[in-house]
């Protein structure tokens, strides 16, 4: 392994950047009857504050089946990188933030 990788993606086989971010975020998903799953809402950042809407959107969609999903986002150079905007764009129906991430804050 070298100082380019880090342990999780090391086993995944996948090399990572000096300088790359790596955040996940979670959405509330609903099953809709002729869509499919669709994004309910913001993203928000941790699994315990997507769940908490859970109910409310449940009601809101008369009872309709609820999840809640993790979006892995990866930035490399401050950039959010391409596959990171097909998946919020393809899966989550959400534009890729045009900001650049210059340091990561916990």
């Amino acid at each position: 392994m070298n100082n380019a990788t880090t342990t999780a993606e090391a086993a995944a086989g996948v090399p990572v950047p000096l300088d790359a971010v790596v955040r996940r975020v979670w959405f509330t998903m609903v099953l809709h009857p002729a869509k499919g799953w669709m994004r309910a809402g913001k993203a928000y950042g941790s699994r315990d504050s997507a769940r908490e809407w859970v109910p409310f959107v449940r009601g809101a969609w008369r009872g309709l089946r609820v999840k809640v999903s993790q979006c892995t986002l990866r930035w490399v150079n401050g950039q959010l990188d391409e596959k990171s905007r097909r998946t919020l764009d393809e899966k989550f129906n959400m534009d890729a933030p045009n900001n650049a991430i210059t340091r990561l804050d916990h």
